[in-house]
């Protein structure tokens, strides 16, 4: 499996374009006039680009115009965090510079709240899980995920940006019921092979390091990547900004079922990235085994990070109660939030929700000292 990169520092549509030009290469056969392309960018929450959060707009308007000009349709669609509703949804477009690109471009931009209930015999987790109804009128689907680091699953590149076919807050309700890092990765690979975008492209130019995937700093990494594969082009990204592959669920459930027998091959521009810094969650790999479950569990427990709320910095907009699967979360009397942080299972959709970027993520004493 060829993974593509090329080297670009700066979001200029006159370098961006050609570049894209040559990455959606390999799909020439499937870009076929009449037909429908659906674009599903990272478009996580209400962020303007600067930010890198979302899936810069330049990316996403290189690759409409591509398709465009070759007589397409094109949609752009994604379900933000938070409640799924036309209001949040125009919000977000506009915010994220999707708004700008659909009159540019002539794209059209979703707003079909349907769903429909996708069926998975094969699924390691849940067999059954509502989708947007908005890929059933795809003929081509085309990934444009962000390059991020994540509190929970260490990673979000390829594979993770297709969870957001899941709509609004029932993808906090799968993370209610499936806590455990691992068997999230199951369901993140669960769906995005549910899924199958024919082309993964990502947006590297700049990323995000530390606590993201929306709390943590921009990081200019200058390059872009594409791939018919998303587990091949998440491995070859993680390569390349330096994080263990063995940190990352979704890699570790790619591998376990054979999507990743061989490494990819990598062919474009030579790059070189300082290697990430990993989110304060980053989990602690220190267990044999061997160890009995109920240590285990205890232990890891004891090392889990959690959600620090920080109250001078916060607005009361109450997102974070919102969207907490565990529903751990309430708001005091002054709209502050407050956890139980007994049965909170650190999920940490409250610090990837959060506009203000008031809640940090805190790594336990003992979690620290393992981590040395």
């Amino acid at each position: 499996m060829i993974v593509e990169f090329r080297a670009i520092r700066q979001y200029d549509p006159r370098l961006i374009e050609p570049l894209v030009d040559e990455l959606l290469d390999p799909i020439a056969d499937k870009i076929i006039p009449q037909k429908t392309a659906l674009l599903k960018p990272n478009l996580l929450m209400m962020a303007t680009p600067d930010r890198a959060i979302t899936t810069h707009p330049t990316i996403v308007e290189a690759v409409a115009k591509h398709l465009i000009d070759r007589g397409m349709k094109v949609i752009i669609a994604d379900s933000p965090g938070g409640p799924f509703r036309p209001s949040l949804l125009e919000a977000v477009y506009r915010a994220t510079g999707m708004m700008g690109v659909a009159e540019r471009t002539g794209a059209k931009l979703n707003f079909d709240l349907s769903c429909f209930l996708a069926e998975l015999t094969s699924a390691k987790t849940l067999h059954r899980f509502e989708v947007l109804n908005v890929i059933k009128q795809a003929d081509l689907i085309i990934n444009l995920p962000k390059c991020k680091t994540h509190g929970m699953m260490t990673y979000t590149g390829a594979v993770k940006n297709l969870y957001g076919v899941i709509p609004g807050l029932t993808k906090a309700n799968h993370h209610f019921r499936l806590p455990d890092s691992s068997a999230f990765g199951h369901h993140l690979v669960d769906v995005a092979e549910y899924v199958a975008a024919d082309y993964h492209l990502i947006d590297g130019i700049v990323s995000m390091e530390g606590d993201g995937p929306s709390g943590g700093q921009p990081v200019r990494s200058g390059f872009l990547a594409a791939a018919r594969s998303p587990h091949q082009l998440d491995r070859a990204v993680l390569r390349l900004i330096g994080i263990d592959e063995a940190l990352v669920p979704t890699i570790r459930s790619a591998m376990g079922r054979g999507l990743l027998s061989q490494s990819p091959t990598i062919a474009g521009d030579e790059i070189t990235v300082t290697p990430f810094r990993l989110p304060a969650s980053s989990p602690v790999t220190f267990l044999p085994a061997w160890v009995p479950g109920s240590i285990h569990h205890r232990l890891a427990k004891a090392i889990r990070s959690k959600p620090i709320f920080r109250h001078e910095r916060c607005i009361g907009c109450a997102r974070c109660a919102e969207i907490c699967p565990a529903k751990v979360i309430t708001m005091d009397q002054n709209r502050r939030p407050v956890c139980d942080y007994d049965h909170c299972i650190s999920c940490f959709c409250c610090h990837e929700i959060c506009p203000v970027r008031a809640i940090d993520l805190k790594r336990s004493w003992l979690g620290n000292r393992l981590k040395k």
